[in-house]
């Protein structure tokens, strides 16, 4: 099989743009140059070199294992979908340090979809922290609230046992107070007692002084009497 010269080489879509113009058109219609470009894999750095695999697609993934060009060939590594990998030569002139534009402009599209799927997360995550501060304000004013009735209670509590304290003390000091005039009390009963005793002694001795001196009296008035009568006059 007779190969084409390399110099005729050229990327699929050049080649259409030139067909393309070379074709007369009564009617113009608008047409797009595809981007998509197949590179064979040889077995040599040769252009009449065996395929190994007969087209790379643009974009494709290879590794480098030669530091520079020979023949105007780079000797790559590529690895299939099943996992096997293949070594061979892909001319220097196809390869590039960076992804093709088709897949940097996809690996934006994702970063993009990341980065929406990323905001979306961040704002339900700062929609739900806004929640949260909201109940946390909200709890924080409960909580202030039962603080301040807590410590009115605590206050009121306080006066009621410094009320209850003195009341304690002044019943303390009541019960003292009644003791003792209960002490006073029974003293002064008991005074009584022997007053009235002291004066129904005197009296009894009174009384019974009165009587004996009655009976002194009567008796000498009748002593008196009897001498009298005897010697017929006073004596």
């Amino acid at each position: 099989m007779k190969q084409i010269p390399r110099h005729w080489t050229r990327p699929f879509g050049v080649i259409l743009v030139g067909v393309l113009g070379l074709i007369p058109t009564s009617n113009a219609e608008p047409a797009y140059v595809r981007d998509t470009l197949y590179v064979p894999l040889r077995a040599t750095p040769d252009y009449e070199s065996d395929f190994v695999r007969k087209a790379l697609v643009s974009g494709t993934q290879v590794e480098t294992l030669s530091d520079r060009a020979e023949n105007g060939y780079r000797w790559v590594r590529f690895q299939e979908a099943n996992g096997n990998t293949v070594d061979g030569y892909i001319e220097a002139q196809y390869l590039v340090s960076e992804p093709i534009a088709k897949d940097q402009l996809q690996g934006v599209k994702t970063a993009l979809e990341a980065a929406e799927q990323s905001n979306n997360l961040l704002t339900i995550e700062l929609k739900t922290a806004l929640d949260a501060k909201v109940q946390a304000n909200a709890a924080a004013t409960s909580s202030r609230a039962a603080l301040m009735e807590t410590q009115a209670n605590l206050e009121r509590l306080q006066a009621l046992s410094r009320d209850a304290q003195i009341t304690a003390e002044q019943l303390t000091n009541t019960k003292e107070k009644n003791r003792q005039l209960a002490a006073d009390l029974a003293k002064l009963q008991a005074a009584q007692s022997q007053q009235h005793d002291d004066v129904h002694k005197r009296w009894f001795l009174t009384g019974s002084g009165v009587v004996f001196i009655s009976l002194l009296i009567g008796f000498w008035v009748s002593r008196r009497i009897y001498h009298r009568s005897l010697s017929g006059g006073w004596s």
